[in-house]
């Protein structure tokens, strides 16, 4: 007996999936499916690929039996034969079909288009264990290239005759039971702007007077507006033919409709209706002269805010929107949670003996009624999940951060806010303005508030966006950065006490998402806690924004109101400086978190590394020395100012905290030593601003146990400042010390010991720096330095403490 090469019966399962595939095509296709038109040219063609691959199945049968030395016993599969129509003409463009005849078929076309070229791999393989393949199976690929593009031009049809039927227009005079459409081989732009402008009738009629077809009908037309998302023209035509302002409406029309599964307020045809409306809009917004068309179809922003918001979070998260349409609806969801809050805050009042309870922040109306979220008697009760879903600023700001659209995020904070928004005298207004939005004149202001119902995670990212310094940017990216210091540091220092005074009085709201994260040393464990508080996604976003721009605390002084941009001439950043008060109010929203003030201590103890070593490379010990004073004195007096706030302080806890932010410096060195490629600050160039140390990762009672494993090495703040200016000593001469102990010291890995830190400040206070010609050829000395930064790092604390 001979063993055989190919596997016959493999083969053979192949080719008769082939031929049931392309025999489904050929059974779904006659004249009571579709005639007239291009149907007699399609029939040609069927039969013409159905020849090609029964001949390329007999090749391949007789191949396999020449390999395997063995005869053909087998019959090559028959592919079901498809009558032949007659032709309609050349001038004969219209045909008769069947809708759910060319469904049929529009399916098994894209079967066969799917599978035909796997069959061909199949075979191929099969063939090669026979020895080289002669045999070619390209036809299955040409046939299925055939199929699908026939099947794109049969979709198209069926579009046609399901609109045609439903606005009563009439092509041709159609075979009994069918429906006459127009019918070419390839649909050109007259046809398809036809077909856009029958849709857009039928979509305004399926709105104005919906009936049992109507959700069928917007589904098919939706499906279309996607399938043919590259076709400009044929967008441009049916958005501007719609009703203006209608498709901003959609989300609330099929809300009223009805039809959702267990009382959502959109059902899931509703939501993949949105989904392919939106996606053709976002096509459209980034075409020449298509934005004009977008808005006429959406209505201007903010007509319907949560509508328009659900058209870009529902659609295809693959397709980009236009920046400009983002910032405009970002801006109108902005506002419009002013009027719209999405809780209830309630007073108690009366007289005479009677009491009443009144609702303060809901002038308009609550909006999640006209969406029938909930449907329960009070706030308590509302369906958070869904408020959170169908929040229009979560949408928009969710949209901008999923495309990672810095320039939407710069525009949408640096856009000044309308007079109607602003707000002329801060200390006079209302507590309860300070609610949902800080001080300001910019969409910062909205950005800064307490009561995002995702705890500020997506405010605190287009924050992070929209300071990031990218190229071409970085003097708007460092205004937004200042800009939205100075509204943190008014929220820090005079609105968080305003809206505590005021919801202190029993009028939080059950489930408003106000979030205590006091994670402050053992002797703060009983302080203070505010009635709001930013939440912990919004405090992420600003520390990532401060650890970009970490130049500006280092150049924020007490005697200062500020500057224009500025490039930092020790990292080559671009920073705007601000009032050295408003900046150490700024930094008041980290210290709370220790696991946040670490992170900020390390990078800032990386910047004052560099900022000596510029000093010294270019003998300005002066300027060098107050920006590393500063720098500290505004971090030192945070610190303070937000635990006196919460906590009362002693001057021995006062002495304790500059102790705590040395500790957490080395705590972060020491986690970064823990890496498989890090360093302890200081020893090279591994770790720079903006690494993240993944301290959020670490769990807190872990992160104060070791915090309290480091020793307390340090007698006064004066010597943290000698221990780095001796590291940028040794950065900056690119080499090794002279005194060996020194340099041991410094290469040492992990935390110093307090006798350790001790000959490097002893070293640091008696080795001569350098001279100046400014001084007058005077001698520089550590001691000189490090005084000067001390100098500028107590008049930026100036902070007052009790005995």
């Amino acid at each position: 007996m001979v063993a055989t090469k190919v596997n016959v019966s493999a083969v053979r399962i192949e080719l008769a999936r082939i031929s049931s595939l392309m025999s489904e095509v050929s059974r779904q296709m006659g004249p009571q499916v579709w005639q007239g038109g291009s149907a007699a040219n399609f029939t040609i063609d069927l039969r013409g690929h159905s020849r090609s691959l029964e001949q390329m199945m007999a090749r391949i049968l007789e191949a396999v039996a020449s390999m395997n030395a063995v005869p053909m016993v087998y019959d090559v599969p028959e592919i079901a034969p498809v009558a032949p129509q007659p032709s309609a003409g050349v001038f004969n463009q219209v045909a008769s079909v069947s809708v759910s005849g060319l469904q049929r078929l529009e399916s098994a076309l894209k079967h066969a288009a799917d599978a035909l070229p796997g069959h061909g791999r199949r075979l191929r393989t099969l063939m090669a264990e026979g020895g080289p393949v002669e045999v070619s199976t390209a036809q299955c690929q040409r046939t299925a290239s055939w199929c699908a593009g026939q099947a794109r031009p049969m979709k198209t049809r069926i579009h046609y005759a399901l609109v045609s039927d439903n606005v009563g227009v009439t092509w041709g005079t159609p075979k009994w039971g069918m429906s006459g459409v127009p019918d070419v081989e390839r649909f050109g732009t007259g046809q398809m702007a036809e077909l856009a402008r029958l849709q857009a009738q039928a979509y305004g009629k399926a709105l104005q007077a919906p009936d049992a077809q109507s959700r069928t009908l917007l589904i098919d037309v939706a499906a279309s507006l996607r399938e043919n998302g590259k076709d400009t023209a044929y967008l441009a035509t049916f958005f501007g033919s719609v009703k203006p302002g209608s498709v901003g409406t959609l989300a609330h029309n099929l809300h009223k409709q009805g039809g959702a599964e267990n009382s959502a307020p959109l059902g899931v045809d509703d939501k993949k209706i949105l989904a392919d409306i939106g996606t053709a809009l976002a096509v459209l917004s980034r075409k020449k002269d298509g934005q004009s068309v977008v808005w006429k179809a959406m209505g201007g922003a903010g007509s319907d805010m949560p509508g328009q918001a659900l058209l870009i979070k529902l659609s295809d998260p693959n397709v980009k929107w236009s920046s400009a349409v983002l910032v405009e609806l970002s801006k109108a969801a902005l506002r419009w949670r002013q009027k719209y809050p999405s809780y209830e805050i309630s007073v108690s009042g009366g007289s005479w003996g009677e009491s009443h309870t009144s609702v303060v922040n809901q002038p308009h109306r609550k909006w999640w009624d006209d969406w029938g979220i909930n449907g329960g008697s009070g706030i308590g009760d509302t369906d958070l999940k869904r408020l959170r879903e169908y929040d229009p600023a979560l949408n928009l700001l969710g949209r901008i951060i999923h495309q990672n659209d810095t320039s939407a995020a710069r525009e949408v904070v640096s856009s000044e806010l309308d007079k109607a928004f602003t707000v002329k005298d801060a200390d006079k207004a209302k507590a309860i303005t300070w609610v949902t939005r800080g001080n300001g004149e910019t969409y910062a202001a909205l950005l800064a508030a307490p009561d995002w119902m995702d705890e500020g995670t997506a405010a605190g990212k287009i924050i992070a966006l929209a300071t990031r310094p990218e190229k071409g940017h970085e003097s708007q990216a460092a205004e937004n950065a200042a800009e939205i210091m100075r509204t943190v540091a008014w929220w820090n220092e005079t609105g968080r006490a305003k809206v505590d005074a005021f919801l202190g009085k029993g009028r939080v709201p059950k489930w408003m998402p106000w979030l205590h994260d006091d994670r402050g040393p053992d002797w703060f464990s009983d302080s203070r806690q505010f009635s709001a508080e930013y939440g912990a996604g919004l405090r992420e976003g600003l520390l990532r924004m401060t650890r970009m721009h970490i130049p500006a605390i280092a150049n924020s002084d007490r005697s200062s109101g500020g500057t224009v941009p500025d490039i930092d001439p020790v990292t080559g950043r671009t920073f705007v400086a601000i009032d050295g008060d408003e900046m150490a109010a700024f930094l008041r929203t980290f210290p709370a978190n220790d696991r946040h003030w670490a992170q900020l201590g390390v990078d800032t103890q990386i910047y004052r590394q560099k900022l000596f070593e510029w000093a010294l490379r270019n003998r300005s010990f002066l300027s060098g020395a107050q920006g590393v004073g500063w720098l500290d004195g505004n971090l030192i007096r945070a610190y303070v100012d937000e635990r006196t706030e919460r906590e009362k302080l002693t001057k021995k806890q006062y002495e304790d905290v500059q102790k705590r932010l040395a500790a957490l410096r080395d705590l972060g060195g020491t986690v970064l030593g823990e890496t498989p490629v890090g360093k302890v600050p200081g020893s090279g160039d591994v770790y720079t601003m903006t690494t993240d140390l993944g301290l959020n990762k670490i769990k807190y009672k872990e992160f104060e146990k070791k915090v309290k494993e480091i020793d307390d090495r340090y007698a006064n703040y004066s010597d943290q400042f000698h221990v780095d200016l001796v590291r940028a000593y040794r950065r900056q001469l690119g080499t090794s010390i002279p005194d060996s102990e020194i340099e041991a010291l410094l290469n040492k890995k992990g935390v110093l010991s307090k006798d350790e830190s001790a000959l490097l400040v002893t070293w640091s206070r008696r080795n001569l720096f350098g001279t100046t010609a400014q001084s007058g050829g005077q001698k520089i000395y550590g001691r000189d330095i490090v005084g000067a930064a001390q100098a500028a790092f107590d008049h930026n604390t100036q902070v007052k403490t009790k005995e």
